[in-house]
């Protein structure tokens, strides 16, 4: 009798230490996602000889955002730019001297969790989206008619899902989005650390929806990029892209209505299409905001030119 009762207790210790270790590897697998370690840059557009203002603004579920804004005098037009996971506003900065270059006022910020906003954890889209709808009440109270956005990697995904909704945001850009939350997750553990999808995504995704109070699932593109037409998206990947695989492009631009346009770069891994064809990168994005934001009035016409 007490050797059965030594080896029932054996069993609820070893079942313990077991459930102790899977919570454990849960909870560190899920704060890769949704608590990165903080990057703080220290370049502003200063650096690049653009006149700036540290500017921040509150979001509807109290979250302060802190980012620049860079006025182009005379111009009824800004683009937001919308950074990566794990970094900051700093990493675009050649981007917005690109914009300012051409007549565009730009916008940058942090997002929460990010930078120097405030926030203690990152959703990958779901929370995100307050943070880009605040960033644009921003630019109405500043009386700026015409809104663009582009978005990099998780800012990407940012962007088509805060456009679904928010009409404001007249043309986006979206370079190495993800389709969702489940994809990017997906793709960043087989890419670093190899893991199959299967046991062990779903149980980390679960638990960093638990997290987080939220479902995952919801952010999800599918339901959403189709809502953004007739406004137009540009879509760009790296077709050598481990981190986002393109496969993802592919299913955005499946899913968006018209007018949409998908520049699949060769050769380039994750974000690399700047790099790599810099000219034809800049050509591009220029060509797409020049065509779209100065022919669209402060509301959108239901019939936008093709591209």
């Amino acid at each position: 009798m007490k050797f059965r009762q030594k080896q029932i207790s054996r069993l609820i210790l070893l079942l313990f230490l077991v459930m102790l270790f899977v919570i454990v590897c849960l909870w560190k697998s899920s704060s890769m996602i949704i608590a990165p370690r903080k990057f703080q840059g220290t370049l502003t557009p200063g650096v690049f000889s653009m006149k700036f203002e540290d500017v921040s603004f509150i979001t509807d579920d109290s979250i302060a955002i802190q980012g620049w804004y860079i006025p182009c005098n005379g111009s009824q037009n800004a683009i937001i730019l919308l950074h990566g996971f794990a970094v900051d506003k700093s990493d675009l900065l050649d981007i917005a001297k690109l914009l300012y270059q051409n007549g565009y006022s730009v916008l940058l910020f942090d997002f929460r969790a990010h930078g120097y906003s405030g926030g203690t954890h990152c959703s990958l889209g779901f929370h995100e989206i307050h943070d880009l709808n605040a960033a644009v009440r921003f630019l109405k109270d500043l009386g700026i008619a015409r809104i663009g956005a582009m978005g990099f990697s998780m800012g990407g995904t940012v962007v088509l899902l805060t456009a679904a909704e928010n009409k404001h945001i007249l043309a986006v850009i979206s370079d190495s989005a993800y389709l969702s939350f489940g994809s990017a997750v997906r793709d960043f553990a087989a890419a670093y650390y190899h893991i199959p999808e299967f046991p062990f995504i779903p149980p980390i995704i679960w638990f960093a929806g638990k997290r987080l109070r939220i479902d995952p699932r919801t952010v999800d593109l599918t339901h959403h990029v189709s809502s953004i037409s007739p406004r137009p998206i540009l879509i760009i990947h790296a077709d050598d892209d481990k981190e986002i695989t393109v496969s993802n492009a592919h299913h955005i631009y499946q899913y968006a209505k018209e007018p949409k346009d998908l520049w699949l770069v060769k050769n380039a891994g994750h974000l690399g299409a700047h790099a790599l064809y810099q000219y034809e990168y800049e050509q591009r994005i220029i060509t797409f905001f020049n065509c779209f934001l100065p022919s669209l009035p402060p509301e959108v016409s239901t019939h936008p030119p093709n591209f």
